[in-house]
């Protein structure tokens, strides 16, 4: 049992994947997010068997009403019978019926720190899958030094940032690898390029205001967990973050570039993967900036952003910017969404210097129609397709875990196009 008595499984005591009767368990669903992944779901694979999907979270009510709106969008009533599971996941004695019959969890709620840590130990204890949104590096930290050899041990793929924090950067990085690899070549350098159209909703607001004023959290080890391999050594296989800090002019891009705020998170994941899939490669120097269309936007830009971490720092000021800003629950409109996209246009440069450029585009707002979509296929790359993923489980990342698989889905699923060519110099 563990320090609050409720008793873990013994490995006989779990029950096997292919006994359980769900695919996918959906927790959050009554988020801004969340939401859109249960339309997700609803639109792409109804509820006619293909794939065995529930709905959990707290109040019965509310997940009701988001079932009976998927369903409505999608005009399929077969989704009125997709199942749901009350659970509250700060009540660890009933947490296991929120893991202990589906292949894989799949959660939008956040803060993580708060919410998502009962979640991932119960996955890692019973072999259940999990896949999340986060962007909270520290908080990721903390579960690899936690739960990484219980996964291990039960063969369950817990994998954070499954979301535009940061799949895209992820499998961009893992693509320029693999297309260098068959040239015999270890990638040495990955610069991505990002253009993006989108707003930020409510939630992300409050997962960043809850790390400003709690300060994250710090693990006590001698070395990044990000680097940590199963044995519990560190890899050797190292990502230097060399992403834009200032406005600056981009010879590669020919164009005016500045800082990207979410590049600091992108970069731990690649280093995640980087040492999970290349222990023994050379020094990988990661690059990551925001296109703009002139020095006056970037400037502009690069001063407002300035402007508002400044304000989130400072209590008083922090008190009327989030008075101001869109609360949990809140997200654009779905206009504005279908109105957004994201490109991330990449050059990877080889150890005998080969280059490669590749084109990830998403034609909607990557931070929250495509981000569901991405969590869903995510969990379903599991659910579904686990016998083409490596066979290992533990803290992964979504390069090292999903890969090509999940790109190929993506790309099945809805708007996204990728593309990758040799760049002749």
């Amino acid at each position: 049992p563990s320090d609050d008595g409720v008793k873990s499984p013994s490995l006989s005591e779990i029950k096997p994947l292919k006994e359980r009767s769900l695919d996918l368990v959906l927790l959050g669903a009554t988020g801004f997010t969340g939401r859109l992944a249960a339309q997700h779901l609803a639109r792409q694979y109804g509820n006619s068997g293909k794939v065995k999907w529930a709905l959990a979270g707290r109040r019965k009510e509310a997940l009701e009403k988001i079932r009976q709106e998927a369903a409505d969008l999608s005009g399929d009533e077969s989704v009125l019978t997709v199942p749901i599971i009350v659970v509250d996941t700060t009540d660890r004695k009933n947490l296991h019926k929120l893991v202990d019959d589906t292949r894989v969890v799949v959660t939008t709620a956040g803060p993580f720190q708060l919410y998502g840590s009962n979640v991932v130990e119960f996955c890692a204890k019973f072999g259940t899958s999990y896949c999340d949104i986060t962007g909270e590096l520290d908080w990721v930290r903390q579960m690899i030094d936690k739960f990484d050899t219980t996964a291990r041990g039960t063969g369950a793929k817990i994998v954070n940032c499954c979301g535009h924090d940061s799949i895209p950067w992820d499998l961009t990085v893992l693509e320029l690898a693999n297309a260098l690899k068959k040239k015999g070549e270890d990638l040495v350098k990955a610069e991505c390029f990002d253009e993006i159209k989108g707003a930020p909703s409510g939630g992300t607001f409050a997962t960043m205001l809850h790390i400003i004023k709690t300060g994250g959290i710090k693990t006590k080890t001698s070395f990044d967990p990000l680097v940590r391999l199963a044995d519990g050594t560190k890899s050797s296989g190292a990502v230097k973050n060399a992403s834009a800090m200032t406005p600056k002019f981009s010879k590669t891009a020919d164009r005016w570039v500045g800082p990207f705020f979410m590049a600091g998170v992108n970069a731990g994941v690649v280093k995640r993967s980087q040492a999970l899939l290349h222990p023994g490669a050379p020094l990988l120097t990661y690059e990551e900036s925001a296109v703009h269309r002139s020095f006056a936007s970037v400037f502009v830009d690069f001063v407002s952003m300035g402007m508002f971490f400044t304000a989130l720092m400072c209590p008083p000021l922090r008190m009327l910017v989030n008075g101001a800003l869109p609360q949990p629950g809140q997200g654009p409109s779905e206009k504005q969404m279908g109105h957004s996209f994201l490109r991330i246009t990449a050059v990877g440069t080889g150890s005998k210097g080969s280059k490669v450029q590749s084109e990830l585009y998403f034609d909607k707002d990557a931070g929250y129609t495509e981000t569901a979509r991405m969590l869903v296929e995510s969990g379903l790359s599991i659910a579904l397709e686990n016998a083409r993923l490596p066979s290992n489980g533990g803290i992964l990342s979504p390069a090292s875990c999903q890969g090509s698989v999940l790109l190929e889905r993506l790309q099945a699923t809805g708007g996204t196009t990728f593309s990758i060519s040799d760049l002749k110099q």
